[in-house]
């Protein structure tokens, strides 16, 4: 559980996420910021991490072809 923010070059409703593809251009990019407030991955503790993400994409989402750089912040546990 988490927030998150989003810019893309999508129109201001972003159909992909909700049926997958750009719009109004047959491409996707953007940029993405993230705090996760709880949850775990097995018996790691997530919650307070926070990242970020640049990504792109050449056409709908689901069909793949897309490059996504992460950034996450430095932690200890």
């Amino acid at each position: 559980m988490g927030e998150y923010l989003k810019n893309c070059n999508c129109v201001a409703t972003c159909p992909c996420d909700t049926v997958g593809v750009p719009a109004p251009n047959k491409h996707g990019g953007g940029v993405l910021g993230m705090r996760i407030t709880e949850g775990n991955l097995n018996e790691v503790k997530l919650g307070g991490l926070k990242g970020g993400a640049v990504f792109h994409w050449s056409g709908a989402l689901h069909a793949g072809n897309g490059t996504l750089d992460v950034v996450v912040e430095n932690c200890c546990y």
